[in-house]
């Protein structure tokens, strides 16, 4: 079983600050991601008035100091380090923002005269960046997405894959001498790359596949008296639609193909390399479990999945899909998940309509649901747990929101994917969870429903 690490608590200020007030901290003077100048999470509003009439756009942001070399991240914004020639605000990742692009500065306002930030440019995205000055995750923690499965093979999640040391033996060297540790390449982490010379795996870039092919005997755990959880081999998360060890995304459904990959990108997308975007949460792990053939699953099959994802040390789960009915074991484990301090992330699929979907309608739920998002920003009010407000009221505004939804919870970026983007800011804040309830039972037999 994954075990929970001790330095959770030391996260919990990791993607906070959607609501901080600015404060003045000294900027970097050299760029690096991992060990930024600043420390200030907050929003990097402008004020409403440039402070250099001469340069409107000289703004102080922190921000743009420390930024990753991932080209997919900024390459609209006029100073991208790395050369970005994109003018398309929808060819970066604004999501992520805790500033206003400058492709939406001039036109995107706040504008509640009432509110704090009236005149201010509308803030692009959730603010992931500004928890990054105080840490781009640990490796320790797990968000387990609860979705289609996974392209092993994906490269921006094919070293992020969490995996279960009670099912593994130490790696080998070249020469088949074994580690003293699981860590075998020092990077401080834990994953298919300290197997990259093993002579078992004979893969120079291995994947959790090519593990689970090495590595798979038939026996549950390695023989310790900690080791059996009832699922045999499970050594990169479990498949619950097909009941296995291997959550490949193998998708019948054209439409699905991909879509767990790409919300683990989205949470946990390894960062600072130099290629294509990052997630949220860019040293964070992911525990991949399959569930179902689509976006829409069996509630019992999912919630198997939640309880697997508990017993087996994660700090997060998600899952971007619908329901097909309640149940009680399925609120139980739900309850079971919570009992255990385990964040739970679920997209409400609501559309606007009369229906509310499970699993994001249980009560331990963080129900994320979806904005249009317009480079002119809106006033339009909505309705927020503080009570009445409209973008630009106060620093929790949603940026450029064009269509909020008055469902009383916050609005994310325009995805049908939105669950992974509160996840994995979670998951950057989780704290160990002690105490051990009841574990939940299904009220039929576990075997996979089939359409």
């Amino acid at each position: 079983m994954r075990g929970r690490g001790v330095g959770r608590a030391g996260l919990v200020g990791a993607l906070i600050a959607l609501a901080l007030p600015v404060g003045a901290v000294a900027q970097g003077v050299a760029r690096d991601f991992d060990n930024p100048g600043s420390n200030d999470p907050s929003q990097q509003l402008d004020g409403g008035t440039p402070p250099v009439p001469a340069n409107p756009h000289n703004y102080p942001n922190v921000q743009r100091d420390d930024t990753p070399n991932d080209p997919g991240y900024d390459r609209a914004e006029p100073d991208d380090p790395d050369g970005g020639t994109s003018t398309n605000l929808f060819e970066e990742r604004f999501d992520l923002f805790g500033f206003a692009s400058e492709r939406t500065r001039d036109e995107a306002k706040y504008l509640d005269p009432n509110g704090d930030n009236f005149g201010s440019s509308q803030v692009s995205g959730f603010n992931a960046a500004g928890g990054w000055t105080r840490t781009t995750g640990d490796p320790e923690v797990a968000v387990a997405v609860l979705d289609t499965g996974i392209d092993w093979g994906n490269s921006g999640v094919r070293t992020q894959v969490a995996l279960n040391r009670d099912e593994l033996p130490l790696p080998q060297d070249a020469t088949g001498d074994e580690s003293a540790e699981y860590d075998h390449n020092g990077d401080q982490a834990f994953n298919v790359d300290d197997y990259a010379v093993d002579p078992r795996v004979d893969d120079s870039a291995p994947t959790g596949q090519d593990l689970i092919r090495a590595f798979s005997d038939g026996h549950d755990g390695l023989g310790g008296p900690t080791e059996d959880n009832g699922y045999v081999d499970d050594i990169a998360g479990w498949d619950f639609f097909d009941d296995d060890n291997d959550p490949s995304d193998t998708s019948s459904y054209f439409a699905a193909g991909g879509h767990g990959t790409g919300r683990m990108n989205e949470a946990a997308e390894r960062g600072n390399d130099g290629l294509g975007e990052l997630g949220v949460c860019p040293k964070c792990q992911v525990m991949p479990v399959r569930i179902w053939d689509t976006f829409v699953s069996d509630q019992n099959s999912f919630f198997m999945g939640v309880v697997y994802a508990t017993d087996n040390g994660a700090e997060v789960i998600a899952g971007a899909d619908g329901g097909l009915y309640h149940s009680a074991f399925a609120e139980q484990a739900s309850q079971y998940a919570y009992d255990h301090g385990v964040a739970q992330t679920f997209s409400g699929n609501d559309l606007n309509t009369g229906n509310h979907n499970y699993p994001a309608a249980y009560d331990h739920a963080m129900l994320i649901e979806g904005v249009v998002a317009t480079p002119r920003g809106s006033a339009r009010t909505f309705q927020t747990p503080a009570g009445r407000m409209t973008p630009g009221s106060g620093t929790r505004s949603s940026a450029c929101c064009r269509r909020c939804r008055s469902s009383g919870r916050w609005p994310t970026r325009a995805r049908t994917s939105a669950a992974p983007i509160q996840p994995s800011s979670a998951a950057s804040r989780r704290s160990r969870c002690r105490g051990r309830p009841a574990r939940p039972t299904p009220a039929r037999p576990p075997a996979p429903l089939r359409w």
